[in-house]
């Protein structure tokens, strides 16, 4: 009984050390989108610093690339990579600020502005 009821705490323990940890640091999830003259990009942000880009170009195939993001300490700048060097267009640091306008929250990432979608 006693084993039972270390090993539950050591759980708990850990979990809320993995809590604390991500809490830490500056996070964003959910799914952007915008519409560029070539192509809408989204990216869809998610839990530990996941983050997928998907282009739909005008002509041609839709492509998906996997990655991570990372914020700096002034939570000012996003750091983004990506798995596949094909994506070298869509990573790399950008000035990140976010907002709601009309009901519609946002993020920028340099001067490009993506809407929340979902």
């Amino acid at each position: 009984m006693k084993k039972i009821i270390s090993t539950i705490l050591a759980l708990v323990l850990l979990v809320g050390s993995l809590m604390m940890l991500t809490s830490c640091g500056k996070m964003i999830t959910g799914k952007y989108e915008a519409n560029l003259v070539f192509a809408e990009v989204t990216y869809e942000f998610g839990m530990f610093g996941s983050v997928s880009c998907t282009v739909d170009p005008i002509v041609g195939d839709e492509l998906v690339y996997e990655g991570k993001y990372s914020f700096n300490d002034a939570g000012d700048k996003l750091t983004i990579t990506f798995e596949s060097d094909d994506a070298d267009e869509y990573a790399g640091e950008y000035a990140f600020s976010s907002g709601e306008e009309d009901g519609v929250a946002y993020i920028k990432l340099n001067l490009v502005k993506y809407e929340k979608v979902d």
